[in-house]
């Protein structure tokens, strides 16, 4: 391959909130048409670790066929079928040698196929494939691109555990852009691409909101949900239940209104603690599809309330297809999403090697 790349920089100072016409602006109903039904436990089988499944680092490909994690604790990326969620195989990353990719400084990775593995690692700060012997057969070094340009020197691509991770699609691999320094700069753009074809990074016309770019600290609201599903780039932020819908080339298609009684949270105070903040106020999670997009959900909470351990106050938002209805399970557990018919909840791990999960499904009357 062509090893020259060329940086394109497209930085747009519009807010993410956008300008869109008001077609485009859903304000979702609530209806308990929507809700789920506990199908039964299903026990997880993870392979040479006691490690709570799922992983903290999953191919947030939402595949209906499989679904693969990293390991952190063997270092082995675990491909398991769907819908049984058996275990298929592992794939042991080298720790050593020239195909050496340290397993603590992996941010994200995607399953195309057993040949084509990306992997987004943080430091070094680079884009790599690998097979299933767990060869590097391609790489990226960012660190050197995001150089060439002193406005750039300190970027990095970055994923952020379930949260944000890379994505590939029509020969481009989609990431997360960040700042490699403790003061972020969020004037700067969120996603960017790597283009096979063109042989390029490029950025996308899109920017944080006005939260973000004000000089008040925003306590743990540091990172955004970017989940890539499709033809479309769904970004939420953890402190509102807006929800902002993209296409691949940064063009925003359809925003949704936050949710009636949902509350919005404010800005850190000078004198404030950030512990004292983050239990202060709401958060919201990124939006998870089911069914192939024909439901999607969202996890969030309430400010943290006197008696946590007793006291109901998290949930799940449960969207239809288009976010025009949605409806609540009131659950303290994270909702799981494979891409596929069922949502899990993780129960307590008393079983070294298994994970037990309580397998929903969702039924609309």
């Amino acid at each position: 391959m062509k090893r020259v790349f060329y940086i394109i920089l497209c930085i747009s100072f519009m807010g993410c909130s956008g300008s869109t016409d008001d077609s485009n602006v859903i304000s979702p109903t609530e209806h308990d048409d929507i809700a789920i039904e506990d199908i039964d436990t299903v026990m997880i089988e993870t392979p040479g670790t006691s490690r709570e499944f799922p992983y903290l680092f999953p191919s947030l490909d939402y595949s209906e066929e499989h679904f693969v994690g990293l390991d952190e604790r063997t270092g082995s990326i675990n491909i398991y079928n769907l819908p049984e969620l058996t275990h298929r195989t592992s794939i042991p990353l080298h720790q050593e040698g020239p195909h050496e990719i340290q397993k603590n400084m992996i941010g994200a990775i995607y399953y195309h196929n057993n040949d084509s593995i990306f992997i987004l690692q943080h430091m070094p700060n680079r884009l790599l494939i690998i097979n299933d012997d767990s060869e590097i057969i391609w790489r990226l070094d960012l660190k050197d691109e995001f150089s060439k340009e002193p406005a750039w020197k300190d970027w990095m691509a970055y994923g952020w555990f379930d949260r944000i991770g890379i994505y590939f699609k029509n020969n481009k691999l989609y990431f997360a852009i960040g700042q490699n320094l403790v003061e972020k700069d969020y004037t700067q753009p969120m996603v960017g691409y790597y283009d096979f074809d063109a042989h390029s990074v490029s950025f996308l016309d899109i920017s944080y909101p006005d939260f973000f770019t004000s000089d008040g600290l925003i306590g743990y609201y540091n990172y955004p949900g970017i989940t890539f599903f499709q033809d479309e780039i769904i970004i939420t932020y953890p402190y509102s239940s807006e929800i902002f819908i993209y296409d691949l080339e940064g063009h925003l298609k359809k925003s949704i209104t936050s949710l009636p009684n949902m509350k919005t949270g404010k800005a850190q105070a000078p004198d404030e603690e950030t512990m004292a903040h983050f239990q202060a106020n709401p958060f919201y999670m990124e939006v998870k599809p089911i069914q192939n997009g024909k439901y999607f959900l969202r996890h969030g909470n309430d400010p943290e309330p006197d008696d946590p351990e007793n006291t109901i106050y998290k949930y799940t938002i449960l969207y239809n297809s288009d976010f025009t209805k949605y409806s609540i399970i009131r659950k303290n557990e994270k909702p799981v999403s494979f891409g596929g018919e069922y949502i899990y909840y993780p129960l307590a791990q008393e079983v070294s090697e298994y994970q037990l999960l309580e397998r929903y499904k969702i039924r609309m009357d």
